[in-house]
């Protein structure tokens, strides 16, 4: 049964990511010849500001979601309504806090957007944003649940279909109004009807649950809860600092133009990094399992087939990234909307030096591996912010992401690695360290070729020189990594499991017919 809500989760899942990728891109498209690239910056830049309060949830969603494990699987339905009967209480309070600390900021926002000509109704802008995030936390506590028992395929129609609408809803306002106030209110209304459907479905398939008891939850279950949030804020403060602070920088140091270009390549590149994620994240539970019944060795072995699909997956779309992001741009929006090739070089160097550890992160989550590492995140996220910012007065949106690499390299790239071979392996790290660094040469040897025969063969413009450079960046890198490795115990174990599936698959289909 497990198996099969995890198969419909995938599948689910890539169907939403697919959905909702192309129906960002076609209301992007719209929003940047309609607004440009500083109002675009805004929106990005708000976001990010958000994404900063949202800090003050102190990572209880992922605390609660692994408090009802147990109680779901036994059908404990007594004990899974005071567990949301609490969460709904408390992100009460979450909502408060976020309220006040966000009236609290907004005499700053200028100090955050840096911009030649003075941005009209920028307050009015911040206060919708800040009323979206508020609701936010009052409406979408019930998802929990549902995520919880495994179930998140069910509500992917009202995802997809709400996203649906306010794409339709955001192109009309805008083709028609011109005006981001508009699109913003717009915006909110969808979010809202959205999240009232979705509660109501869940709350339905729910019956058995009462989201509003009054009664207590259990001192055992609130002392894990309070053990597991502590964990997760100091995580949750280092995930902003890494992933969130690149655009506030950019609009405070440099331009709020600049911010909105950025927010083109983390569209882009971020919906090939959600498919990539689906396949290490769907694994984390198997692994864990693995570490708990298993020897070392074996779970090494098995870390070492994950360290090398991340080295693949990540690896290619870097290559394919560096040689068609640009053009692309170029084709979608205009050369206005370009960074220098230097700079989406090191945008991209940050993205395969992060992608490829996410295999590390995966067994370290598995294992349990929290409190040994704690306070890293948020130290990485301060030797990021420290970097970017003097980087960003020489070397301009360069160096904002040079910070970012070299704060990945100071603390989370050496330490992570020796606390999970210690912890989990008991082993010495010094074999991952080789591996990576083998993996990294590779690709960066398949950039340098690549690069080579796209600029010699298909350096015009066009839709037909794009496809050219796409097949040379999609054949070369994955025919190399395959004759290089082909004998390896990685490689040999990827086939073995592709032949395990699409064998099921076939099975499954055989059976259906």
């Amino acid at each position: 049964m497990r198996t099969a809500h995890a198969l419909k989760n995938i599948e689910y899942s890539v169907l939403r990511t697919v959905s909702m990728a192309l129906l960002n891109f076609i209301s992007r498209t719209v929003f940047i010849k309609v607004l440009g690239s500083e109002y675009l910056g805004i929106n990005g830049v708000l976001g990010n500001v958000f994404m900063f309060l949202s800090i003050a949830d102190m990572g209880l969603s992922t605390a609660i979601g692994f408090s009802l494990y147990k109680p779901l699987a036994s059908k404990d339905y007594h004990h899974i309504s005071t567990l949301m009967a609490f969460y709904r209480r408390v992100y009460q309070y979450v909502a408060v806090a976020i309220s006040i600390a966000g009236l609290l900021l907004a005499p700053f926002l200028q100090y955050l957007v840096k911009s030649h000509n003075p941005i009209e109704h920028l307050h009015i802008y911040y206060l919708i944003f800040l009323a979206n995030t508020v609701a936010g936390y009052l409406l979408i506590y019930p998802q929990t649940l549902i995520t919880a028992d495994q179930k998140t395929y069910k509500t992917v129609p009202f995802a997809v279909g709400f996203n649906l609408l306010w794409t339709a809803a955001q192109i009309t306002v805008l083709l028609t109004t011109h005006n981001y106030f508009a699109y913003l209110l717009t915006q909110s209304a969808v979010i809202f009807l959205e999240r009232y459907f979705t509660n109501r479905y869940i709350k339905k398939s729910y019956p058995e649950v009462s989201f509003e008891t009054k009664e207590k939850l259990p001192e055992e279950d609130l002392q894990l809860i309070k053990k597991n949030v502590k964990a997760m804020l100091w995580h949750k403060i280092g995930d902003f600092g890494v992933n969130g602070i690149a655009t506030l920088v950019i609009s405070a140091r440099l331009s709020v133009s600049l911010a909105g270009i950025y927010s083109n390549y983390v569209m882009i590149i971020g919906v090939v990094k959600g498919f990539l994620l689906l396949a290490p994240n769907s694994v984390a539970a198997s692994f864990g399992n693995l570490i708990s019944t298993e020897s070392k060795e074996k779970c090494l072995e098995k870390s070492k087939v994950l360290d090398f699909i991340t080295f693949w997956a990540f690896g290619a779309t870097a290559v394919c990234f560096y040689n068609m992001l640009n053009p692309f741009i170029v084709l979608w929006v205009g050369k206005e909307y370009l960074f220098s090739q230097a700079t989406v070089a090191i945008i991209l160097t940050d993205y395969y030096l992060t992608g490829a550890r996410v295999s590390l992160y995966v067994v370290k989550t598995s294992g349990g591996i929290y409190a040994q590492d704690k306070y890293l995140p948020a130290f990485q996220a301060v030797a990021n912010l420290v970097f970017s910012l003097i980087l960003a007065d020489y070397m301009g949106v360069s160096g904002v992401f040079l910070g970012m690499i070299l704060s990945t390299f100071i603390f989370p790239f050496w330490y992570r690695a020796i606390i999970v071979y210690k912890h989990i392996f008991a082993a010495p790290a010094r074999g991952y360290f080789l591996r990576y660094g083998l993996y990294l040469a590779v690709v960066a040897a398949n950039a340098a070729i690549t690069a080579f025969i796209c600029s010699t063969l298909f350096s015009a413009g066009g839709w037909w020189t794009f496809a050219g450079r796409g097949l040379v960046s999609l054949i070369i890198p994955n025919a190399v990594i395959f004759i290089l490795f082909r004998n390896t115990s990685e490689m040999r174990q990827i086939i073995k499991i592709l032949r395990q599936y699409l064998n099921s698959r076939l099975k499954w289909g055989t059976k259906s017919a």
